[in-house]
């Protein structure tokens, strides 16, 4: 898949808890969505989620290669710079897309947290979990 390429090659220099960022966390949000048998556009929001926060990839280059679903969706998930939470989760709950792939995304790290200890930023992924949920 293109987007797995374009993520790999992106991240290529970063690392989650000292293992590869891409074959951890971006892999693994993908593969909880594919398991759940979600369409083809969510998996490739999964794998494109931290792409245009985290490296130098252009929003417009998401939007050239995948088109407007996904450009919308990748917009969407993508933080601004000096945003708040809140604003931040409501954008990303207001694309159906978006508010799985985040989803996914929290319940990754959460879980990632929980195996570390660290209790701090396991409450604050579940509470992005719960707030994700109201919406």
């Amino acid at each position: 898949h293109l987007a797995e390429t374009l993520t790999e090659e992106a991240h290529k220099e970063q690392t989650y808890g000292g293992e590869s960022y891409f074959k951890k966390h971006i892999t693994g949000v993908a593969i909880s969505i594919a398991a759940h048998c979600l369409p083809e556009e969510y998996v490739i929001v999964a794998n494109l989620h931290d792409i245009v926060e985290d490296t130098s990839v252009s929003l417009d280059t998401i939007y050239n290669l995948f088109g407007k679903v996904v450009g919308e969706a990748v917009d969407a998930i993508t933080k601004r710079d000096g945003e708040d939470r809140q604003t931040y989760l409501a954008r990303c709950a207001s694309n159906k897309i978006t508010r799985v792939v985040k989803l996914h995304d929290a319940m990754f790290n959460a879980t990632s947290c929980h195996k570390n200890k660290n209790k701090t930023k396991f409450n604050y992924y579940l509470q992005t979990i719960a707030a994700l949920e109201q919406k």
